[in-house]
């Protein structure tokens, strides 16, 4: 019997391609009274860095805005076994991206190409010229 060490750059590689294709993901946060919520949130692999797209109606985001640390669940969208299907958890501390900026227009915007497994956000509909989103619900959304 020979024991093979693991290849750490496939196992890299199969990661990388991974994260970059979910499109959404459950999302951890401590609510006021210390208490978890899990909810759901449109994500994106973009630099190095995760960011999700949340409403500020939301209680996650007044969460977030409390307590920044939280946590991320990323799953394969079809598993062919839900028993061992594809996932990640990932401990982050959020941070707000300010709205119009350059970060934020880039952000948005590869949220909104198609391809890649890559889905809007059901509530925006597209980025305006001045940078600003057109939510169906006209409810502010936020960027982290």
């Amino acid at each position: 019997m020979t024991d093979q060490q693991p290849d750490l750059k496939a196992i890299k590689a199969d990661f990388v391609a991974f994260i970059q294709g979910v499109p959404s993901c459950a999302l951890a946060t401590t609510n006021p009274e210390g208490l978890p919520e899990a909810s759901y949130a449109p994500c994106i692999y973009h630099q190095s860095n995760f960011y999700i797209f949340v409403s500020e109606l939301a209680s996650h985001t007044r969460n977030l805005l409390d307590h920044p640390q939280a946590s991320l669940l990323l799953t394969e969208s079809q598993p062919r076994n839900l028993f061992a299907c594809k996932r990640a958890t990932l401990e982050i501390t959020a941070q707000p991206i300010e709205r119009d900026t350059p970060l934020w227009l880039a952000v948005l915007s590869e949220m909104e190409t198609p391809g890649q497994h890559r889905k809007c956000h059901p509530g925006i509909k597209r980025l305006s010229p001045a940078g600003t989103t057109t939510p169906k619900s006209h409810l502010r959304d936020r960027l982290w």
